[in-house]
């Protein structure tokens, strides 16, 4: 998808296992404008496609930064239309075991979810309640529909209020 020169591509792929663990592969793509030719690679991905200093420094250890697909180190000097590719990969887990239970979804799409927790019900585990939370029961919601990820809460009640609760179903959600 391009929209004024800025090509953003994103792809996911999952790594199912029994750990719950969920490898995204996404990857964008960015084509230097004239006002940018000049600047240094990580100041164009900080400063321009406000991407985090953590993930531009992760990334380019990893060496999942190109330019016109060759790999180049963060202090390139980049030039007009020049093709930057960023891979993000990300890696992650949880200790949360799935559980069967009724969910109540509310709406769903590729990115999220929204459902209706019922009083009394724990969102999260905690030492107090390990297990029977919202999350068990969407980690094995997720499990069932093959979209093995960690539960990124996006909002959350407290055990006795009953309401909507959103779910982001990935890291750029």
């Amino acid at each position: 998808m391009c929209i004024e020169d800025k090509c953003i591509g994103i792809t996911i792929r999952l790594n199912l296992n029994p750990k719950e663990q969920c490898m995204e592969k996404n990857k964008l793509i960015f084509r230097v404008k004239g006002n940018e030719e000049g600047m240094k690679l990580r100041a164009y991905l900080k400063d321009v496609q406000k991407l985090s200093s953590r993930l531009i420094k992760g990334a380019a250890l990893d060496g999942r930064i190109s330019v016109n697909n060759n790999r180049v180190k963060l202090n390139y000097v980049i030039k007009l239309d020049d093709e930057i590719a960023f891979d993000v990969e990300k890696k992650e887990s949880q200790n949360i075991e799935p559980e069967k239970m009724d969910i109540d979804v509310v709406y769903e799409d590729s990115d999220l979810i929204v459902v209706n927790k019922q009083p009394g019900m724990v969102v999260h585990p905690t030492k107090s309640y390990p297990n029977g939370t919202l999350a068990n029961g969407l980690l094995y919601y997720f499990k069932e529909k093959g979209e093995q990820c960690i539960v990124r809460l996006v909002s959350r009640l407290d055990m006795d209020t009953s309401g909507l609760i959103i779910i982001a179903k990935n890291q750029f959600a």
